[in-house]
């Protein structure tokens, strides 16, 4: 038995951060991953217990999914109260595995919404403008978003080790995360409008009536709402992929429109 020493905190982390899910199957989805990243810091914790060390990993590839970075705390969690059960702490294997189970959900739903439903969407729409227009600095709007996860997720593992899962519960039950998430989903929602008007353009040449007298439905369109149709077309893509559409089928559906669109000059 032994405490879990720095070198193997950081091999575990840099395993979650970086190959986590290299690895994916239907039966655990990203069990094999989270249980590459924590091999380390079990071989410290249990030493010549192996048959502790069996149980511990068999425990890690149980199904597992959840935003990776910010599920960091939950690598960091579970490295303490294994450490704290292989050195004779009163804890049962069944509550590492339920509590990792437990905190899945609230890290995916926080972590996705705030950095790549919030984060992300306002970094691209300062670096898309400046890419578009030829400046080289650009092309580095996906690295920051990137690099910022990465960082974050060393903290969070920390944070999660550190406090352990009665700190990061009590997070989670004072709803303090739900009202984070709650408003990054507004200001992502807000981010995705911006950049809808912005980056979709869908027009429509079509006239009400002939002669001098024909009114341009697109101007119709404009005077009821600017940006209806792009609106529309970004409204229509999300719940056709909500319901489980397939990205690759949009893009024909969206092919074979403009196409159509431009023969007959509709679009």
């Amino acid at each position: 038995m032994g405490q879990v020493s720095r070198s193997a905190h950081i091999k575990g982390w840099a395993r979650q951060a970086f190959v986590q899910r290299f690895s994916q199957n239907l039966e655990s989805l990203y069990g094999l991953g989270f249980t590459y990243s924590m091999i380390p810091s079990l071989r410290d914790a249990y030493g010549d217990d192996k048959e502790g060390l069996k149980e511990a990993l068999h425990r890690s590839m149980v199904t597992y999914i959840t935003e990776p970075y910010y599920g960091a705390a939950i690598n960091g969690m579970t490295v303490a109260m294994e450490e704290e059960k292989a050195n004779g702490g009163d804890i049962d294997g069944d509550l590492i595995t339920n509590t990792r189970l437990g905190l899945m959900g609230p890290f995916a739903g926080f972590g996705d919404s705030f950095h790549w439903g919030t984060i992300r969407p306002i970094v691209r729409a300062m670096f898309i403008p400046m890419a578009t227009s030829g400046v080289l600095f650009g092309i580095f709007g996906d690295w920051i978003i990137w690099i910022s996860a990465i960082v974050i997720s060393w903290f969070t593992y920390w944070l999660g080790y550190r406090s352990g899962k009665t700190a990061i519960l009590d997070l989670l039950q004072s709803g303090r995360i739900k009202l984070v998430t709650a408003a990054a989903g507004v200001v992502g929602m807000f981010m995705m409008g911006a950049m809808t008007s912005n980056y979709v353009a869908l027009s429509t040449t079509l006239s009400l009536g002939s002669g001098d007298g024909a009114i341009l439905l697109q101007s119709v369109f404009d005077s009821i709402l600017p940006g209806l149709l792009p609106a529309l077309l970004v409204l229509f893509s999300y719940l056709y992929l909500k319901k489980r559409g397939k990205f690759l089928n949009l893009l024909i559906i969206y092919c074979v429109i403009g196409v159509v669109g431009a023969l007959f000059g509709i679009l």
